[in-house]
């Protein structure tokens, strides 16, 4: 008796080991598969540019021909946020496909599609992935260390036909459904709430946030899960220039 419990305390572990070594084994062939389809991405991406208006970006232009919801591409130099994102009519396309509408865990960035692709309005979303190898979003969360978020304050957007400079506002941890930070702004008043939310939700403090923001301003928010509560969201908030 004693030695069939035995057997079967056993084969449990040996069960357990082998599902936590498939788990892994999985994880990192998601990881291997995401990395070889951004190294591939790179070829596209669009050179560095001092001059923003009246430009052609002609890598992303090609990149468009392969998947025409290609909008444009977000560099944050430092976090590994370094990739095309794409816009189309609904959350789910992209949610685990890639750009090269293969099924994929990582998915894609993509932009909310309630937002204008040309991110010509009061704000944009871009939502991707917080993945454990710290590929996607999955550096967002590093923001919530002081010493990251001063050392990480500027980025770029790259467009079609223009190039938008970027700078740090805010990190917030947020719910996912927050009215004042997923919604659309689209009165002075939800504009205005949308400011202050900035300036008492950072993280790091009001006193960081930049005290000259108007509802002039363009703003691009890069949300992803934040893993510390189920309905918890990582968001990052820069100005665009």
């Amino acid at each position: 008796m004693k030695m069939n419990i035995r057997i079967a305390g056993v084969c449990i572990l040996l069960g357990i080991i082998g599902y936590s070594t498939y788990r892994l084994l999985a994880s990192n062939q998601v990881y291997q598969e995401e990395q070889k389809t951004h190294q591939e991405l790179l070829t596209y991406k669009p050179e560095p540019e001092e001059q923003t208006k009246a430009i052609i970006n002609q890598s992303l232009l090609d990149l468009q021909k392969k998947n025409p919801d290609v909008a444009g591409w977000i560099t944050i130099p430092g976090t590994g946020v370094d990739y095309p994102f794409l816009w189309a009519n609904d959350y789910q396309t992209y949610l685990r496909t890639d750009i090269n509408k293969e099924p994929s865990i990582s998915g894609a960035i993509f932009l909310d599609y309630r937002f204008d692709r040309e991110l010509a309005g009061f704000k944009g979303i871009l939502f991707g992935h917080s993945m454990d190898n710290g590929s996607m979003f999955g550096s967002l969360a590093n923001y919530q260390e002081r010493e990251f978020f001063q050392g990480h304050q500027e980025g770029t957007i790259h467009l079609p036909y223009e190039n938008l400079k970027l700078s740090l506002v805010a990190a917030m941890v947020v719910q996912w459904d927050d009215a004042e930070v997923y919604g659309v702004a689209d009165t002075k008043e939800k504009k205005e709430a949308f400011l202050e939310t900035l300036r008492e939700r950072n993280i790091h403090g009001r006193e960081r946030v930049p005290q000259d923001l108007t509802q002039e301003d363009r703003f691009i928010l890069l949300s992803t899960c934040s893993y510390v509560q189920e309905e918890e969201r990582t968001v990052v908030v820069f100005r665009i220039q």
